[in-house]
C-alpha cells in the first residue's frame, strides 16, 4: 500500500471517529425528549401541556417532608420558580445535581420545588433553600394541566403564571427566574406575559 493510499485511510479513519463522537453528543442532548416522549405515550391525559401565561396558579393540597398539608393559595404572594419533578426522571435529576452544586439561591428568585411523594423514600436531594413539597396522586400535575417531569413555571407576587418552561438545565430555570425580574414585583406586572422557549428553540 502505498503512502497515499495510507494517509486516505488514516483520514477516513479520523472522519469516521468524528462522526461517532458527534452523534454521541446528539443523542445526549435527545435523550430527555425522547424520554419525555414515552412518558407522554403511556396513558397521560395533558402531554406537554401546562397553563397558559396570565392564568393564575390554581390552588392545590400537597404536603411538607413530615406529611402536613400545604396549600398553593398560601404560597401566591410572592414571586417564584415553581418545578415539577420526579426521582427518577432523568432531566429531573441532572436539575437537582446541578442545583446542589450551585446552591440554592442560585436563581434569584425563591424555588419550590413538587415531588412525587415516594414511599420507598426516595428524593432528589434539593438544596435546603428549596422550598420543596410533596405531591399524591398526581395532584400537581393534574392541577397544572402536565403529564411532563420536569416542568417549571415562573410565577408573579399576584399568583399569576407569566412564564413556562421544560428545563432540562439550571439555566433553563434561570432564564424563567429573569422573566421574573424583568417584571419587577408591580401590580399588573402579570400582563406582560410570555412563554419561555423551549430548551434547544423548541
Amino acid at each position: 500500500m502505498t503512502g497515499p493510499w495510507i494517509a486516505a485511510f488514516m483520514v477516513l479513519w479520523l472522519l469516521v471517529l468524528a462522526l461517532a463522537f458527534l452523534q454521541l453528543g446528539l443523542l445526549r442532548r435527545i435523550l430527555p425528549v425522547l424520554e419525555a416522549a414515552e412518558r407522554h405515550g403511556h396513558g397521560g391525559r395533558f402531554g406537554l401541556g401546562g397553563l397558559a401565561p396570565g392564568t393564575p396558579l390554581p390552588d392545590f393540597e400537597v404536603e411538607t417532608e413530615a406529611g402536613d398539608p400545604v396549600h398553593t393559595r398560601d404560597l401566591r404572594d410572592r414571586q417564584a420558580v415553581w418545578l415539577l419533578a420526579s426521582p427518577g426522571c432523568a432531566p429531573c435529576e441532572v436539575l437537582a445535581a446541578e442545583l446542589r452544586e450551585a446552591g440554592g439561591a442560585a436563581l434569584g428568585v425563591p424555588l419550590v420545588a413538587v415531588s412525587d411523594a415516594s414511599d420507598s423514600g426516595q428524593t432528589l436531594g434539593l438544596p435546603a433553600e428549596v422550598t420543596t413539597l410533596y405531591q399524591r396522586a398526581g395532584v400537581a400535575g393534574e392541577a397544572l394541566r402536565t403529564d411532563a417531569t420536569p416542568h417549571a413555571l415562573a410565577v408573579d407576587a399576584q399568583g399569576v403564571v407569566v412564564a413556562t418552561s421544560t428545563p432540562n438545565t439550571l439555566a433553563d430555570l434561570r432564564a424563567l427566574a429573569r422573566r421574573l425580574m424583568e417584571l419587577g414585583d408591580l401590580p399588573g406586572g402579570a400582563a406582560r406575559t410570555a412563554t419561555t422557549p423551549e430548551p434547544g428553540g423548541r
